[in-house]
């Protein structure tokens, strides 16, 4: 598996997950995550660390930014194991 397609591929999978993310966000109101938080994280009581969004176009600009970079990271290290780990099986 080549490295820096892996991680590009990586980088596109954040960027989609986060533009899901924040249309999921600015689409159902804030009581809805405030209940699907908490069933995510197995009944806490999170309601004080949900405040309203503030979207903006640079908050959103740089939101998938920063979801690309980290994708392409965690993209081009799985590659790198991946090929680390193969290596060792034969």
């Amino acid at each position: 598996m080549k490295p820096m397609p892996a991680a590009v591929a990586g980088g596109i999978t954040g960027v989609v997950l986060s533009a899901v993310c924040a249309a999921l966000v600015a689409a159902f109101p804030i009581g809805f995550a405030k209940s699907y938080g908490s069933l995510v994280v197995h009944s806490l009581d999170i309601s004080s660390l949900i405040v309203k969004p503030q979207f903006t176009a640079l908050n959103l600009l740089l939101g998938f930014v920063y979801a690309f970079i980290t994708g392409f990271v965690i993209g081009g290290v799985f590659a790198w194991a991946y090929n680390w780990v193969e290596k060792s099986f034969k």
